[in-house]
């Protein structure tokens, strides 16, 4: 029996829902999910690669969601592949001891010369751990993993920051969070652009609590927060002019957590976490983070000239949790 991998179309729709809400444990997907993630969605919309069936009924997808990226000292654009849902139909047409015989294998294969064609630099996703042994045995993927760092919660003692510098819940986006982004993207190899529009969008209130970091009057940096999970304040993302801002965000982060946490209303905070970089490396351990136990995989998989391997290096990565 076999499988035809298409791009999706519009009466798609009904089959993809049945399989995600029968063949995942994502839950329902609403109108609401939908619009926001494949309709309503920037930077073009996202492809999705549509598997089916002899009758050319889906039987599994994947989405792939574009992405603008700061790479190399320029503005290139990549995918990022994300949702897979396979049915249990697929999974039986494809029961093979070769991993890259794998239904989201297969649709990843399936997608990376129509990428190329639309001129996409990279792929790259942030899987579940339980992926990185599938990951690290395709071709050409460039597998590395960032830890998670934690601090106990509440502190000893709140950190005090440096005299002139102040921070505050961020109510002011648009251009002086753009102007902290072309200032930021220097000190950045390889990153999501994160301008104001992208991280009022996937960072911003209700949903994340976002405080800016002010120094003589200035915007020098931005951290974004929220509770994840019933026992962890998670810092998801942060925006720097230069390293002192860094360590001075990762601070009111600290500071903020610890007053949740006091406060008791968001339940019993046990710590406050983030995904930790090698350019964050030198503040979390003065500050009393210690190693968790959970590691952030990234795979990458070049696709044109635009970048070099060295522009995706391990080390020059940007992330954050929201990434």
């Amino acid at each position: 029996m076999s499988v035809n991998f298409r791009l999706y179309r519009e009466d798609d729709v009904p089959a993809l829902r049945h399989i995600w809400e029968t063949s995942s444990n994502w839950g329902t997907l609403t109108d609401e999910l939908w619009q926001r993630y494949v309709v309503d969605t920037p930077n073009g919309g996202p492809l999705i690669c549509v598997a089916a069936d002899e009758s050319d009924v889906p039987i599994g997808a994947m989405t792939f969601l574009r992405q603008r990226m700061w790479c190399g000292g320029r503005e290139v654009l990549a995918v990022r592949p994300a949702a897979p849902i396979v049915s249990d139909a697929m999974r039986q047409r494809f029961r093979s001891l070769n991993p890259l015989d794998h239904p989201v294998v297969r649709m990843v294969s399936h997608t990376q010369g129509i990428l190329r064609a639309q001129g996409v630099a990279f792929t790259y996703t942030l899987p579940d751990p339980h992926w990185r042994m599938l990951f690290k045995l395709m071709p050409g993927v460039i597998c590395t993993q960032f830890p998670l760092w934690s601090i106990r919660l509440p502190l000893d003692q709140p950190f005090t920051l440096d005299d002139g510098c102040e921070t505050a819940p961020l109510t002011s986006w648009g251009e002086p969070v753009d102007a902290l982004w072309q200032l930021a993207a220097s000190r950045i190899g390889c990153g999501i652009v994160r301008d104001s529009a992208r991280l009022e969008r996937f960072s911003g209130p209700p949903v994340y609590d976002v405080r800016g970091l002010y120094r003589a009057g200035s915007l020098a940096g931005m951290v974004c927060a929220r509770q994840h999970g019933d026992r962890q304040w998670l810092i998801c993302d942060l925006l720097a002019v230069d390293a002192n801002a860094e360590r001075q965000l990762l601070m009111a982060a600290c500071n903020r957590a610890h007053d949740v946490a006091r406060a008791g209303d968001a339940g019993p905070l046990i710590k406050a976490a983030l995904l930790v970089t090698p350019g964050l490396l030198q503040h979390v351990v003065p500050l009393g983070f210690q190693r968790d136990r959970y590691d952030f995989t990234l795979a990458i998989r070049q696709l044109s000239d635009a970048v070099s391997r060295d522009d995706l290096a391990a080390e020059r990565w940007y992330l954050s949790a929201n990434d």
